[in-house]
């Protein structure tokens, strides 16, 4: 996707709707765009807090589990 459609892409979105174009170029400028195979974990529970991901395309299951394993999935998306 090229700056143009990415930049319409993120104003479309609630979090970004608000930023003044420049602003979403300076959001654009530090993103890193990354294409994660299927079941690659994003961040697991209790990893610092120090990135912001943004889905282009696909899905994403956001999920915990209890200490006998059990899953407990909070959004499938």
């Amino acid at each position: 996707m090229d700056h143009n459609l990415l930049k319409n892409f993120l104003s479309q979105s609630a979090i970004f709707q608000d930023f003044a174009d420049e602003d979403l170029d300076i959001v654009l400028n530090a993103a890193v765009k990354r294409h994660l195979p299927k079941g690659t974990f994003l961040f697991r529970e209790g990893d610092p807090g120090e990135s912001m991901y943004v889905l282009l395309e696909g899905r994403t299951r956001s999920f915990t589990s209890d200490n006998q394993g059990k899953e407990f999935v909070f959004m499938i998306g």
